[in-house]
C-alpha cells in the first residue's frame, strides 16, 4: 500500500501548474496594494498641509514635481508673517514605478503650487482642484480637493 513514483510526480507537477497559475494573480494583487499605498500617502500629505494652515493660521503651498515624484508641502515663502515662514516644510516622495503623478488643474489649467488659505481651504473662489493619478497608463484614481471654505479630499 503507498503511492508509486509515478503517482507521486505526477501530483507535484499538478501543483506545480497550479502554483504557477497563482503567481501572476498574487503578484499584481501586491502590486494594486502598493499603489493604493501611495495614493492613500498623497491624500494624508493634502490633509496635513490643509491641517496645518489652520492650525498655524498661515498659507501652505503643496508643490508637485511629476518628474521627480515628490510632493512637497510648506509655508508659503512670501507670507508677510515671519513666524509663518519659519515653520517646516515636508517631501513626500511617491514610487514612479507604481504611480505616476501630475500637477493638480483648477478649471482645466495646471496650478502649481496648490494654494492652502490661513482657514484650510483653497485659495480661490469656487476652487476645485484636480490629480489624476495613473498606473499603467490608465487613471486608477483621481484626487479632487474641493470646498474653499473647509478643504476635503476625495477619491474618485
Amino acid at each position: 500500500m503507498g503511492f508509486t513514483l509515478i503517482e507521486l510526480m505526477i501530483v507535484i507537477a499538478m501543483i506545480g501548474v497550479l502554483s504557477a497559475a497563482a503567481f501572476p494573480s498574487i503578484s499584481d494583487a501586491v502590486r494594486k496594494e502598493r499603489a493604493r499605498s501611495e495614493v492613500s500617502r498623497l491624500v494624508l500629505t493634502l490633509d496635513s498641509a490643509r491641517a496645518h494652515a489652520r492650525a498655524t493660521v498661515c498659507r501652505t503651498l503643496v508643490t508637485v514635481d511629476a518628474v521627480a515624484g515628490t510632493i512637497v508641502a510648506g509655508p508659503d515663502p512670501a507670507d508677510p508673517d515671519v513666524p509663518c515662514r519659519a515653520t517646516a516644510t515636508t517631501t513626500t516622495t511617491i514610487s514612479k514605478e507604481l504611480v505616476t503623478i501630475a500637477p493638480f488643474k483648477i478649471g482645466g489649467a495646471v496650478t502649481n503650487p496648490l494654494v492652502y488659505a490661513s482657514t484650510g481651504g483653497l485659495e480661490g473662489a469656487n476652487a476645485r482642484a484636480q490629480m489624476d493619478v495613473v498606473q499603467q497608463g490608465m487613471v486608477t484614481h483621481r484626487l479632487i480637493e474641493v470646498w474653499p471654505a473647509t478643504g476635503t479630499v476625495r477619491l474618485k
